[in-house]
């Protein structure tokens, strides 16, 4: 069965129009796969006995419509398989209703704490996988047009509140620096319809983040993120409504 939560969006995940903030439902995701695969005994602490870490590789994720401060949803997420040390899990709110708010697919992977390479992990999930998809999406890394214009760049220093338990950067803090660099009135006149994010290196504190911001003219932006050797971070996309 899928693994199932009831959320009330709360005023401090919403923005000035009431709307829940396109970050906070990363969060959401993350706190409920977080409980699924505590539930099935390969939690954090469980694979730290073989010195391994979950790791999210890439996140695909559509807004269709934004809920509402105060409003009650439902959350569902679900393994999908694995190949290897890849595991493919899915997500979506809905209303009381039954409604589909949110959809969204996600690649994770199984690391080596030491090593920081991708280890196999002993049989996990195997007994809860759902042939049923939110979203289509395997593609490891975000494919970005060539030759999109450059329509601003600028820096990031990661700081306390960026980092994570796993001591370098949150996932979703990549996303509030991306909506962050876009101007004030895209975002909050017009609102986000998708975003998708490959994670291509971990991010560590007092790091200088190089974010590009390119454009296609198709109410998309890209976004490159690096450091300051020009070493690859992370890539997005923002499609704006």
């Amino acid at each position: 069965m899928k693994f199932t939560k009831s959320y009330k969006i709360g005023f401090h995940q919403t923005d000035l129009n009431f709307k829940l903030k396109p970050y906070e439902f990363m969060n959401i995701a993350q706190d409920i796969a977080t409980d699924h695969v505590e539930s099935k005994g390969c939690g954090q602490l469980d694979l730290r006995k073989e010195d391994l870490a979950w790791m999210l590789i890439k996140m695909n994720t559509e807004f269709i419509q934004m809920p509402c401060n105060m409003q009650d949803v439902t959350v569902q997420t679900w393994h999908k398989g694995q190949m290897g040390p890849i595991f493919y899990r899915d997500y979506t709110m809905s209303d009381t209703n039954g409604n589909l708010l949110i959809k969204s697919t996600s690649i994770w992977a199984t690391v080596n704490v030491k090593t920081r390479s991708l280890s196999h992990p002993k049989s996990i999930l195997s007994d809860c996988i759902i042939n049923e998809s939110a979203m289509t999406d395997r593609n490891i890394k975000l494919r970005i047009p060539s030759e999109l214009s450059l329509v601003k760049e600028c820096v990031h220093t990661v700081t306390y509140s960026d980092i994570d338990c796993n001591k370098h950067v949150n996932n979703t803090s990549y996303v509030i620096w991306a909506l962050n660099a876009l101007p004030y009135d895209i975002v909050a006149k017009r609102g986000v319809k998708s975003i998708e994010i490959s994670y291509l290196n971990e991010t560590k504190p007092d790091t200088d983040v190089t974010i590009k911001i390119l454009s296609a003219q198709d109410n998309n932006y890209y976004f490159k993120m690096f450091d300051a050797a020009g070493s690859p971070l992370a890539m997005l996309r923002i499609g704006i409504n």
